[in-house]
Order: C-alpha cells, then sequence, then structure tokens
C-alpha cells in the first residue's frame, strides 16, 4: 500500500489559482505585492529554501508567474525551472511588500513550491533568486456572526441545555435566573459559580475573535482580594473530550469589563494542528477557588463571535513535505497486542521530481512489553536538507480480543474503540442518561446503595467494611465519603441543595464519620502516608469509581503526581494515583456487593458505570 504525503501538479494548480496574481510591468499599479530588488553575492537567508552549494541537477523549481490576458488571479499559471539556486546563482536583495485587496488582510509569505512559511511580516527584505517562488496570503476580514445577550430563562444551576439566540449552550454550575445581586445590561445574565461552566453546544468554525462582557457578582465583590483573585478561562476543543486554554488570566472587576481574545490560529496549528475550517467547541471557565466561605461569583453577559469567510488551511507542518512520497511494502498497523511482535514494513522515500529513491530511516519508540500509545517515525532528506518525517501512532493494548465484541443496547457503538475516542463516546452516553440527584438525596439512597444485605437497617462503610446503622443521624456515625475528593472536583464545597459533580451518586460512599476525617483529600496510594491514603478492602472499587468520574467529566485528570495546592480550584481538578489505580483495579475484581450497589444507582440515577459493567474497558481508555 503507498502512502503518498505528496500534492499533485493538480494540487499545484489549484493552489495557484488560489494566489494573487503577480505584478507585471503593465499592471504594476493593480499589483498584489510589490518588491523592490538589488543583485548581490551570498547564500539564501531563508532556511525552506534551498541551501548553498546545492546541485542544479538535485530538483526542478516551481516558479509562480502571471498571466497577461486576464486580471484575476484565478489565470495564474505555473511553470518549471530546470534548476534550484546554487553557489553560481545570483541571489538578489529583494524587498517584498504585501498590498491586499479591499476586504482582505495580509496573512504570511510562502514558499510556494515547499508550501511553508517564508515569513509573517507585512515587509520582509531577504536575499532571493530571480525568479523567486515567494507569494503573499491574503484572507478576508472577519465578520460578525453569532451574538447574544444570554435573554433565555434558565433557572437553576444544575447543568443543562439552553438556547441562546438561536444556539444552544451548555451551562454547568450557572443559570440567568436574576435576582438583585446579579449585574446584566439586558434583562438577563449568566451567573457562574466557581468552576461553573458555560459551553457550547454547537461548533464555530473559521474564528477571527470571541468577546464578552464579565464583571463580580455584587455579593462577593467584598470577598475579592490579592489571596482570593478572581479568574475566568477561556478554552477550546474539537472533541469535547480534551480541552486547550487559549487564556486563562481574564480577570472580572466590580464593574462590567469587555474581553475581547483574537486567535493566533497559526500558533494554535503549530501546538494543536489545529485548522481554522474544522468544527471547534469553546467555553468559558470561572477558575475561582471555592468553599463554603470564599465563593465568588461572575456574571458574564454580550457576547460575539467574528469569524472569516472561506479562511484557507495553514500550510504544511515541518514534518511534511510536498515533494517527498512515502511508499510502504505493507499497511502500517495501529494497534497491537500486549507483548506481540511489531513487524514495520519497509519505506522508501521517492522524489516525485527526479523520481529518485531515496533511503528511509525508522526510528521505533515502541515498547510492545508496555501497554500505551506510542509512534513510529520514518525520516528522509529533501533536496533543500530539511528533514521530512512521516509519524505514525502505534496503540499497544493489554489484548485485541475485546476490539471485536459486538454490543447491544446502552453500549451500542463502542465496538472497536479505545483510548479517547473510548472515551468520548462513552460519556456522550453517560451525559445523556444521567438524572442528576441533589447531595440531600445521599443521605436516604447511601443507605440502600450500600445497604448489608445481611444485617437489616444497616449498610457497609467504605475502607473499614464495617457494619453501621444506615439511619442519618445529622453525621455522628456516618458521612457521605467523595471518593474522589470534594476539593478536587474543581468546583465549590458542596451543599445539600447541589445537583451537580459533587452530588453523583456514583462518586458518593456511606463512611465511618472518624475515617472520614483521617482520608481528608488524599490521593490513594498502596501505604498511608501524608498525601496519599490506603483505601484497604476497597481498592478495586475506587479504581473503578476515579475511571468513571475522568470518564464522565472532562475536566477530571488522573495522575500519578499528586497536587498540593488549589483545593477547590477548576485547573486543579486532578487525583490519583494513575498507576496504583490502574493495577488495583486489575486485582481487585467486582464483587457481589459491588455490582447490587451499581445496580441500585442505574435504576436511580440513569447512568451505569461502564468499568463495573466491563472492567476491561479500563484497559482500552486509560492507556
Amino acid at each position: 500500500m503507498k502512502r503518498i504525503f505528496s500534492i499533485t501538479m493538480l494540487s499545484m494548480l489549484l493552489l495557484a489559482s488560489c494566489l494573487p496574481t503577480l505584478p507585471s510591468a503593465s499592471t504594476s499599479s493593480a499589483a498584489s505585492f510589490s518588491e523592490t530588488s538589488h543583485t548581490s553575492e551570498g547564500s539564501l537567508i531563508s532556511s525552506q529554501l534551498p541551501s548553498e552549494g546545492s546541485s542544479s541537477s538535485a530538483s526542478s523549481e516551481i516558479v509562480l508567474t502571471s498571466s497577461s490576458s486576464e486580471s484575476t488571479s484565478s489565470d495564474t499559471s505555473i511553470s518549471e525551472s530546470s534548476s534550484v539556486p546554487s553557489s553560481e546563482t545570483p541571489l538578489i536583495e529583494t524587498t517584498l511588500i504585501a498590498n491586499p485587496p479591499s476586504g482582505e488582510s495580509f496573512w504570511y509569505w510562502q514558499d510556494t513550491q515547499t508550501q511553508k512559511i517564508f515569513s509573517l511580516q507585512p515587509t520582509v527584505t531577504a536575499l532571493l533568486p530571480s525568479p523567486h517562488r515567494i507569494m503573499p496570503i491574503y484572507r478576508r476580514l472577519p465578520t460578525q456572526t453569532y451574538s447574544t445577550g444570554f435573554e433565555t430563562l434558565k433557572s437553576s444551576y444544575v447543568r443543562g441545555a439552553v438556547t441562546f439566540d438561536g444556539q444552544v449552550w451548555i451551562l454547568e454550575d450557572g443559570h440567568t435566573n436574576m435576582v438583585a445581586g446579579d449585574k446584566r445590561e439586558g434583562t438577563r445574565s449568566v451567573r457562574l459559580h466557581g468552576g461553573g461552566y458555560m459551553q457550547t453546544d454547537f461548533t464555530l468554525n473559521d474564528v477571527a475573535t470571541i468577546s464578552f462582557k464579565h464583571t463580580v457578582y455584587t455579593t462577593d465583590e467584598s470577598k475579592v482580594n490579592v489571596n482570593n483573585p478572581v479568574k475566568l478561562a477561556l478554552q477550546f476543543s474539537q472533541t469535547r473530550h480534551r480541552w486547550t486554554t487559549l487564556d486563562d488570566g481574564i480577570i472580572p472587576l466590580v464593574s462590567w469589563s469587555t474581553y475581547s481574545y483574537t486567535f493566533d490560529g497559526l500558533s494554535l496549528y503549530l501546538a494543536e494542528q489545529w485548522q481554522p475550517s474544522l468544527p471547534t467547541y469553546f467555553r468559558i471557565v470561572n477558575l475561582n477557588q471555592q468553599s463554603s466561605t470564599d465563593g465568588i461569583r461572575v456574571n458574564i453577559d454580550t457576547l460575539a463571535v467574528t469569524t472569516y469567510a472561506n479562511h484557507p488551511d495553514y500550510p504544511l507542518l515541518t514534518h511534511q513535505t510536498n515533494r517527498i512520497q512515502f511508499i510502504y511494502s505493507d499497511p502500517m498497523p495501529s494497534v497491537i497486542a500486549l507483548g506481540q511482535t511489531l513487524s514495520l514494513p519497509t519505506c522508501v522515500a521517492k522524489d516525485t521530481v527526479t523520481q529518485a529513491n531515496q533511503t528511509c530511516t525508522v526510528t521505533n519508540h515502541v515498547n510492545a512489553q508496555t501497554t500505551g500509545q506510542y509512534q513510529v517515525t520514518f525520516t528522509t532528506t529533501d533536496p533543500w536538507g530539511a528533514t521530512i518525517e512521516d509519524r505514525y501512532p502505534i496503540t499497544v493494548l493489554p489484548s485485541l480480543t475485546h476490539l471485536s465484541v459486538d454490543y447491544t443496547g446502552y453500549y451500542d457503538g463502542i465496538e472497536g474503540l479505545y483510548g479517547d475516542a473510548l472515551v468520548r463516546v462513552l460519556r456522550e452516553k453517560s451525559y445523556a442518561s444521567i438524572i442528576r440527584k441533589s447531595y440531600l438525596d445521599a443521605k436516604t439512597s447511601l443507605a440502600l446503595a450500600d445497604v448489608n444485605p445481611n444485617v437489616s437497617g444497616q449498610a457497609i462503610a467504605i475502607y473499614t467494611g464495617n457494619s453501621l446503622p444506615s439511619v442519618w443521624d445529622g453525621g455522628s456515625t456516618w458521612l457521605r465519603e467523595h471518593v474522589w475528593p470534594n476539593s478536587r472536583l474543581g468546583t465549590r464545597g458542596v451543599s445539600d441543595s447541589d445537583l451537580n459533580i459533587a452530588s453523583d451518586l456514583h462518586n458518593l460512599r456511606f463512611i465511618e464519620a472518624g475515617v472520614n476525617q483521617s482520608r481528608s483529600n488524599k490521593g490513594y496510594d498502596g501505604i498511608t502516608t501524608s498525601t496519599t491514603y490506603f483505601p484497604g478492602p476497597d481498592r478495586g472499587d475506587v479504581a473503578r469509581i476515579y475511571f468513571y468520574m475522568a470518564m464522565h467529566y472532562d475536566h477530571l485528570v488522573i495522575t500519578d503526581t499528586l497536587p498540593t495546592t488549589g483545593e477547590y480550584i477548576f485547573t486543579f481538578a486532578q487525583s490519583g494515583i494513575r498507576s496504583y489505580l490502574l493495577s488495583m483495579h486489575e486485582e481487585d475484581q467486582v464483587s457481589s456487593f459491588e455490582t447490587a450497589r451499581h445496580q441500585f444507582i442505574k435504576q436511580h440515577q440513569g447512568n451505569p458505570n461502564p468499568f463495573i459493567d466491563f472492567p476491561y474497558l479500563a484497559s482500552l481508555a486509560y492507556l
């Protein structure tokens, strides 16, 4: 099978048709850019162009030339030069000046042969051959395509969907039910608790700017100080599984302020391989520390989005090329089983201009003895001396058997999935089926979920296995334990009326009052220390609860390094220890008690824990 990373001549023609026409002597007044030059001897200063001393027979140079018959850019044509610049080729110090047409703005200068960015400056001086192949890329000026004043009523903090000006938003720990302390420009605004967020349930494309107004909720103004700062974050995602923070230093004041973010699409592309044309979700998060005494709420209003029309995609990454074609003897595997020998196909790197074959160097980082996600890289060098790479991700799973399981009912549709793709589908199913219950409800529901089947009126306490009277007595005998600690959920301290992440019954367990205090918010490990806690006979149970929580709530992260600060803060919603939990999940299998508890929660709350129904899914989801 051939895997081709080249751009065909047809593609080059299409590219040329989208680029502005080079100026000619007869049309200089309408030129898309201008240049001044003088002859000089020396080496090229752009790393994307052939280096000094390149052989004239190594390649053929593609040069864009203007058409004199028409004035439109669609008539730009392509001709080929028989050689590349060498040490004998005279270089000209050339100043390129972008001159975008009306309604468009300069984006970058591009080397039209390598498809790589030459410069981000609208005016640039460089030593170039004549004729050169540097062209300006323009984009249309953005226009406003969506705005909202959040005038639709959402009456409670419970996570839910609400339509604002024709588009659906998800509000977690946020509402628009206005009282005297709320500030708003119209009838309503969004009020967010700490850890709460407002997220688009619709996608945006070709985004140029996002702006909104923000301020501190009136009643909480006195709580703002240097030790208790107010901060918001703007984040984006293409999957709603992994979120990238664009800015986490947005500071609301006691009066309205307008925040505007202009997308540096190039930086996002290089870091995240994000293309403007890809569907993208956005959310605004209240990062403020939250507990029963220092919670700070904010109001959000008057949001506007501007977008580009038909924004061009970014050029190839530095490890790609339009000239080198990697050819493989067989298809590349994407997944192998633990301990399986990885057989890699042979590779040839073909120069599509000279038709010469080059050697591929293989770097294999796959450790088939350890599950995880790895990468195989094939490398060669193009005629300009640049390193060209073809990268293949390869996942090592405990077994490939479970990828062929055919699921029905609730789990229909997860066949063959693993890693992020599996977690994303499970999360969508879980969100669609959960029926939120209050933290108050847990005072009675935990007595039923954790019931001792052998002793009437008693429930089994986590960590100790002791059987205690299950009637709620105000917390003297037992409490509602957050297995994933409340202070690490990224939200405020829980109250009885809450219907949110802190009241999720999957994460709550019946616990002796004194044991609850000794566990505190420590992560789990094989021993109890100042930062870790040994879960005793429930080590597999807590592991499966952690896997559920990280699956259902996309901001929770299971780590091997435990945070020591940042309680009740959205960006510190982390706990672990990951390696211990994965091993204990395998060692301590699902018990009859855990199965009965899970059955009650599924019926009461509506959504299951997949890692109890199908324990092997943990090894597919958390690599």
